[in-house]
């Protein structure tokens, strides 16, 4: 199946709201140059040195899922890298946008 177009967005944030911070700046990322809401199927990584909690990560994929079709399949996974200490990154993958784009 042709999803068409894959769009990427990439937010950095930390502090006490990270995960939502970081999740919001993806989904308004200028590389997104469609409203991902349209897109049919998103996946969505959430990146966090060792503290990364499973609440963080909930709640970076959820402010994600607020934007999106009831529908739209979407696909969420975390990973831990020392190498950002305190910063949790979000990056949103969306395809399948209405009219092929």
């Amino acid at each position: 199946n042709d999803a068409g177009t894959a769009l990427m967005g990439i937010g950095m944030s930390s502090g006490k709201n990270a995960a939502q911070e970081a999740a919001e700046a993806a989904i308004s990322s200028p590389l997104l140059e469609h409203d991902i809401q349209n897109a049919k199927g998103v996946v969505v990584t959430v990146s966090g040195g060792k503290e990364l909690s499973l609440k963080e990560v909930g709640i970076a994929a959820q402010r994600v899922c607020d934007n999106m079709e009831y529908e739209a399949n979407i696909i969420f996974g975390a990973l831990t890298d020392p190498r950002l200490g305190d910063t949790v990154s979000v990056t949103v993958l969306a395809a399948g946008f209405p009219g092929g784009d």
